[in-house]
């Protein structure tokens, strides 16, 4: 049943709801807007081609990222009315949202090192083994951080007209999750940066006049962003962790709208494009290339990474 008050103590409540409301607005259309930008290069790049793992990988993360999408619009703009149960289903989507992109994130990575260790076995065996036990933490950790929204506390509350969805609990474990997908991400990019250094010397002791822009640079590149941002919303994420960090509601509420944001276009933007851009390289290299038809691929499905006329091995 909603909580009805035109308490003047909510006043502060509805100008942080409307402020935060705001950033989820803006997050929301960025998703939208470049899901719209990029449909003709994905009906070219992704759907145009034959059916693979990454291609549900990349459909998994680009459209729970709309939904997610929408339901954070519904749950977080205060002009929008929501019942209880409603408001609960709403929260309950967002959540489990980006804990299953994070998940298909992870195996995109893990598919991306793949190649760049040339199919190496012991790699994918090491990664999987990792992996799994660390997603499955996540996973009990934040189930049991979001015990509340499974049991259905999340109130509306309509004050002085406005209407807000409001979780009654929070627990520290939703925060603490981080901290595991910071090792793991951490872990990648040293792989990554390891092989990526290693073909560069190679590269720069058998050809004087070697061209950075090859397969191995497109997906550290990519990579590359993507750690990068995953970093700065893991650091937002865990300064959570603070014991003051409320004491300033304003403040808060502008990390928290900021943090939003930021974790919208790592994991609904950036996360699309390490598949698209792989798709998008290969579909240059046979445009450009007279020699395509002689191309040796290694790994990564219909983005494949490839060596081209028989030069030193690329991802």
């Amino acid at each position: 049943m909603p909580f009805v008050s035109n308490n003047p103590h909510w006043l502060g409540q509805i100008g942080e709801a409307q402020i935060y409301g705001y950033f989820i607005v803006a997050s929301s259309v960025v998703v939208m807007y470049d899901y719209v930008l990029g449909v003709g290069e994905e009906f070219e790049l992704i759907w145009g081609k034959r059916w693979s793992f990454m291609t549900f990988l990349y459909a998994l993360v680009r459209y729970t990222g709309i939904l997610y999408a929408v339901a954070n619009i519904l749950f977080n703009t205060p002009t929008i009315y929501m019942p209880d149960s409603v408001c609960a289903v709403m929260e309950l989507i967002m959540y489990w949202s980006s804990m299953v992109v994070n998940a298909a994130l992870g195996a995109i990575v893990i598919v991306r090192i793949y190649a760049m260790y040339q199919r190496s076995r012991v790699v994918l065996t090491g990664l999987i083994i990792i992996f799994i036990p660390f997603t499955l933490s996540e996973a009990i950790m934040g189930g049991l951080g979001a015990k509340p929204i499974r049991l259905s506390i999340s109130e509306e509350f309509v004050l002085f007209g406005t209407y807000e969805c409001i979780s009654l609990t929070r627990s520290r474990l939703v925060d603490e999750t981080w901290i595991l997908g910071t090792t793991w991400e951490l872990l990648t990019f040293l792989l990554a940066m390891w092989i990526f250094v290693k073909h560069l010397l190679e590269l720069r002791k058998t050809t004087p006049d070697w061209g950075i822009e090859d397969c191995f640079s497109v997906l550290m590149k990519n990579h590359a962003l993507y750690f990068f941002a995953f970093l700065l919303t893991c650091s937002m994420n865990l300064s959570n962790l603070y014991p003051g960090i409320e004491n300033n509601p304003t403040g808060y509420i502008i990390h928290e709208g900021f943090l939003q944001l930021f974790t919208t276009i790592q994991q609904f933007i950036l996360g699309p494009r390490l598949v698209i851009s792989m798709r998008r390289y290969h579909a240059q290299l046979v445009s450009d290339s007279d020699m395509a038809t002689q191309m040796s691929t290694i790994a990564f499905g219909e983005g494949r990474c490839a060596s081209v006329g028989g030069a030193d091995s690329a991802v």
